[in-house]
């Protein structure tokens, strides 16, 4: 089995902390880390299928210090994550394409404090958490033999990371349809990975709200779907990869605040016991 490890920066992990701290105002739920860590696949000929065979890898992400905005602009944030991948190459043919096959069980933690606070030292709140399974069974990568490459996939966020309120961690579904194109030849990696999350509702602990008087805003809350770009221009020269790489992350479509169960009001919501409220949630899907 074949093992590599990578480190991603701040300038090119930045995503990292905006994943949490939300791009726009209708962005995704606040205090939500969201599913996919936009730019883990920078660096990466993510079209090309390996040989045959298992294949490990671990991406380090870090992010110092990034700012808030949208929802929560008033808050900084500092964040590492561990983002482990086994990676099955089958050698079997679909369509004329390679078969490969990934899951993912990635770690991580965030430290936040407010952006107005006096500092440092900062006083801020670390939320360390298991982030949510990604499992991959279907991605098929086809070889054009002149160098390029063209992939598509689908992976499934199963919401089983940590929970408990206030947490990081989405508790929701996600699919994720994949596409990449690449170039892989001469020394040079040109590779353009589209990322799309289509997101389900939360069951109420992931975010700002769990716990609070707002609890029913968390609660059946949807955050709209996400599309990220991971881009890749690299050249090898010896030992050496170098060249630009990025991302680029947009939001399709609007949020929506909890409506999961149908409280006869807040006030009536409130006096129930939190886990009344996600049963009868959970009864309403």
């Amino acid at each position: 089995m074949a093992t590599f490890t990578r480190t991603v920066g701040y300038y090119a992990a930045a995503c990292f902390g905006g994943a949490m701290l939300t791009s726009s105002v209708a962005a995704l739920e606040p205090g939500d880390f969201g599913q996919y860590f936009r730019g883990v696949t920078i660096g990466d000929p993510v079209a090309v299928a390996p040989p045959a065979g298992l294949y490990f890898e671990n991406v380090t992400l870090y992010a110092p210090h990034v700012s808030g905005h949208g929802q929560v602009a008033a808050v900084n944030a500092s964040a590492t994550a561990e983002i482990p991948v086994l990676i099955w190459s089958t050698g079997w043919k679909f369509l004329d394409a390679a078969v490969v096959m990934f899951i993912t069980k990635p770690y991580f933690e965030v430290t936040a404090w407010s952006s107005a606070a006096a500092g440092p030292p900062f006083a801020s709140t670390h939320f360390p958490a298991w982030h949510n399974t990604g499992l991959n069974p279907l991605t098929l990568s086809w070889n054009f033999n002149n160098g390029w490459f063209a992939s598509a996939g689908l992976t499934l966020r199963i919401p089983n990371g940590s929970r408990y309120n206030n947490t990081p961690t989405p508790d929701c579904w996600t699919f994720e349809p994949t596409a990449a194109i690449t170039y892989f030849a001469d020394g040079w990696d040109l590779t353009a990975h589209l990322v799309y999350d289509i997101n389900r509702a939360s069951a109420g602990y992931t975010g700002a709200f769990a716990g609070t008087p707002a609890v029913a805003f968390g609660i059946g809350y949807r955050s709209g779907d996400q599309a990220i770009l991971d881009l890749t221009a690299t050249k090898t020269f010896g030992k050496w990869e170098i060249g630009p790489v990025g991302y680029i992350h947009w939001q399709p479509t609007s949020d929506h605040p909890g409506s999961g169960y149908l409280p006869r009001s807040i006030q009536t919501a409130l006096q129930q016991d939190p886990r009344d409220r996600r049963e009868q949630f959970r009864k309403s899907l």
